[in-house]
């Protein structure tokens, strides 16, 4: 597994493993007939486009009931 992570960040590709996956059912949706997975990976490239929302800041989510 890690050499896969290795290999896709060294091309840009960005590896998420992925716990708690369902083996039995991943057989199942694609008909896997000779193949028993034991992992998976999220593999995808960053969107350059897409920016982060901004946080809010700690006055807006936290509530002090001393100063009321």
């Amino acid at each position: 597994m890690g050499y896969l992570i290795l290999e896709a960040l060294k091309r840009n590709i960005y590896a998420h493993p992925m716990a708690g996956f369902n083996a039995q059912k991943a057989v199942e949706i694609f008909d896997l007939k000779e193949i028993q997975p034991h992992a998976a990976v999220a593999l995808g490239y960053k969107d350059e486009a897409h920016s982060m929302t901004p946080r809010k800041t700690l006055a807006e989510i936290i509530i002090d009931r001393r100063t009321r």
